[in-house]
């Protein structure tokens, strides 16, 4: 399904196009959690390597 069908069919309110799209946008922010959450990581945002290293292998 192209994403503009997705988008442009708020005239459909709960049909298979307006589950789609709230299937989309649900995917979307999970895609937008998870890329966030390895920014993090891979910016060592943790506060030391000590730290990170005893959250990590305990």
């Amino acid at each position: 399904t192209p994403t503009w069908l997705i988008l442009n069919g708020a005239e459909v309110d709960m049909g298979y196009f307006g589950y789609h799209r709230i299937a989309w946008f649900l995917y979307a922010f999970i895609m937008l959690c998870s890329l966030s959450t390895f920014i993090c990581f891979s910016q060592n945002v943790y506060p030391s390597e000590y730290q990170w290293n005893k959250k990590t292998y305990n």
